[in-house]
């Protein structure tokens, strides 16, 4: 979308300077007019489609802090802004963190385009910070969600991956999201905001410590049930 903007702008600004630097007939001068109106007009669209974008994103931001805080009623709930791994182990500090209780991570969505599969590596290093700087709280590492313009096996190894490099860490816990997937997107990466809801749940059973197999089991239900007639539903688990 900036893209398209700048090239309009561009494309503005020459027709301005011919428009300018040539002595043209009537008719001429009239159609580099026209030209010059229709790139503004596709200019203010674009503008306006790109508020809208934002806007949006900004929701659906507000959407998920009020969503984790509500799901932990009573408690102090910090959201601090991540926009990728790196940006995670900058922040990683008692200055910036203080000493929580749980911390919940999810990161490295934004490195997939440059970092491709190393994002698992990049995942393991922003948990072995985590553990290292904050040894008695509770480290949640959120797995990789999906996005439409990466192929599912992908994303499956990347977090086939994450597990294996961070199961084993002490005070790391995993929180996997099998449920969700390409259909959960309203775009290329955000969650629709009806699914939101399912993405924090899961954060919460995993910090709290709950069962998320019976979780898991239970959003599969949920999930199978709203796909049409004939869908099979598996019993809870005891």
């Amino acid at each position: 979308m900036r893209e398209s903007l700048s090239l309009q702008e561009v494309e503005l600004v020459e027709l301005k300077e011919l428009l300018l630097s040539k002595q043209t007939p009537t008719e001429s001068t009239q159609q580099l007019r026209d030209q010059i109106s229709q790139v503004r007009n596709e200019m203010k669209a674009s503008i306006q489609e790109l508020r809208g974008e934002v806007q949006e994103l900004q929701q659906d931001r507000e959407a998920l802090r009020t969503e984790l805080t509500a799901l932990f009623p009573g408690q102090k709930v910090t959201k601090i802004q991540c926009p990728g791994t790196d940006n995670a182990l900058q922040l990683l500090t008692e200055p910036i963190v203080g000493q929580p209780s749980h911390i919940v991570i999810h990161t490295g969505t934004n490195d997939l385009r440059l970092q491709q599969e190393r994002v698992a590596e990049s995942v393991k290093r922003v948990a072995q910070r985590a553990t290292q700087t904050f040894p008695s709280s509770k480290i949640i590492i959120s797995t990789i969600l999906p996005r439409r313009d990466f192929h599912p096996d992908t994303i499956h190894r990347i977090n086939a991956e994450i597990s294996r490099g961070c199961g084993l860490m002490p005070n790391v816990h995993l929180a996997h999201h099998p449920t969700l997937n390409i259909h959960s997107l309203y775009d290329n990466v955000h969650l629709r905001k009806d699914t939101v809801s399912t993405f924090a749940k899961t954060l919460k059973d995993v910090a709290l410590g709950r069962n998320q197999e019976s979780t898991l089991l239970a959003q599969l239900n949920t999930t199978l049930s709203t796909r049409g007639r004939g869908a099979t539903h598996l019993p809870p688990s005891p």
